[in-house]
């Protein structure tokens, strides 16, 4: 996939496609500045390199400038990763606000905990404040759990000093309704006199309204897709209710192949029907698995990930606890079970574990350092993959499930709330950076 290709798809899910937009004052542009041929892991690296994001930044700073006018433009939203630059980019005399897709209180913790700390010290705790867990439950986050990336690492003070010289941190994927007290009481950090917008959840309406039961939404999105975008609703057509496990560890991982044999082995032991989104660019399912039976088990390279969620034969979904991949179980009412590789997916898995939203997780961190080579997680043994996933999928489990699913469907019902009602928090929050935006 092209760098141009991956952010056109991220403009199109916040319904940018017709940018610019106009709302009163506020001229809402998008603009994208390379071609560049990347695997999703090389875009990842792009952040790790002062020199290509000065030139990315740059030639958008220029584009807006022949566009409208050197005057014309007084404010930037930019992501928290571009630090480096803030200095030139205030120095232009703008307004900075930098953004951040994670929680805020991993944003907090991150801030606060220090690569040397991770280094001395990986397996000290981390107290949340404000954190009330589902019976009892405590969010044990370790330091090492506070890590970015390891190539990162050497650059997170420049970019927790970076985000304080601005005048607002832009949360866009997070919503107080979620995080609570947490971030009320959240760690300080050099940011944290700056005013704070909780932006989310981004889903579309149509995602958020069939979650909500409007069937009539989710059949209107259905009747638009594509014949491939519908192998995984007919799958799914044909299976009751709740009993389908999805399985789908984000844009960049994937199970190894031996991993994939032991997981398909204790699934098709418990007899679970499964979607398994296969991302890896070395094997085919099909070459490691040849003889599945396409009743209970299908394998794509791609999923419609919020068609599949509110599919109602839809169980459980194993994710790799990234925040948008959360976000969106806990809005469609589904359970959990994590398997976090690296970043903020271990301080995420844990959080979702203790909110009473998750089984547990099926991978751990046994290291302080993310091998980019290897973007698969660390299993936890064969007894305890097989105790979560009987746990979660079936009848053995259903006191647990039950619970689970009645955590995640009282979150899910209160997100919706925020995003669609008009007084939302969404609502409010996209307000008050308007106006701040619109502020001498």
């Amino acid at each position: 996939m092209s760098f141009r290709k991956y952010f056109q798809e991220q403009i199109h899910s916040a319904g940018l496609d017709e940018a610019p937009l106009l709302d009163g004052n506020l001229v809402i542009e998008t603009f994208q500045e390379t071609d560049m041929e990347l695997t999703p892991l090389e875009q990842i690296g792009l952040f790790f390199s002062p020199t290509a994001l000065r030139a990315v930044a740059y030639k958008a700073l220029d584009k807006v400038t022949a566009a409208y006018g050197a005057d014309a433009f007084k404010a930037i939203i930019i992501d928290m990763f571009f630090a480096p630059l803030f200095d030139n980019i205030l120095a232009r005399g703008l307004k900075l606000y930098s953004t951040c897709t994670g929680a805020s209180t991993y944003y907090d913790l991150f801030s606060h905990v220090t690569p040397d700390k991770i280094t001395s010290d990986p397996e000290g705790l981390v107290p949340i404040a404000g954190f009330v867990g589902k019976d009892g439950r405590t969010l044990d986050v370790r330091n090492v759990d506070c890590m970015i990336i390891d190539n990162l690492q050497p650059h997170v003070r420049e970019i927790v000093l970076g985000i304080g010289k601005g005048s607002g941190v832009v949360f866009g994927n997070t919503s107080t309704v979620l995080e609570g007290e947490m971030h009320r009481n959240a760690l300080k950090t050099p940011a944290s006199h700056l005013p704070a917008y909780y932006l989310g959840p981004l889903s579309p309406d149509w995602f958020l309204r069939a979650a909500d039961g409007d069937e009539t939404a989710r059949e209107k999105h259905i009747a638009v897709l594509k014949d491939e975008q519908l192998v995984c609703t007919r799958f799914l057509d044909a299976h009751p209710p709740r009993s389908v496990l999805f399985f789908a560890l984000g844009s960049n991982g994937y199970l190894s192949e031996d991993q994939l044999r032991q997981v398909y082995d204790i699934l098709q032991r418990l007899e679970i029907p499964t979607i398994l989104v296969n991302r890896s660019p070395r094997f085919e399912v099909a070459d490691v698995l040849p003889s599945t039976d396409p009743s209970k088990f299908l394998a794509v390279r791609w999923a419609p990930q919020l068609d599949v969620l509110v599919h109602p034969s839809i169980r459980v979904a194993v994710n790799h606890a990234g925040c948008g991949s959360f976000t969106e179980a806990l809005l469609a009412g589904i359970p959990m079970i994590c398997s976090p590789t690296f970043a903020d997916q271990f301080f995420n898995a844990k959080w979702m574990y203790a909110s009473g939203f998750s089984f547990g997780q099926l991978s751990v961190n046994l290291k302080t350092a993310f091998d980019h080579s290897k973007p698969h997680p660390t299993l936890v043994d064969e007894k305890e993959l097989e105790r979560l996933f009987r746990l979660a999928c079936t009848k053995d489990g259903e006191a647990e499930y039950t619970a689970v699913r009645e955590s995640v469907g009282e979150i899910g019902y209160k997100l919706r709330r925020a995003a669609l009602d008009k007084d939302g928090e969404k609502s409010k929050a996209v307000e008050a950076l308007k106006k701040a935006l619109l502020s001498n």
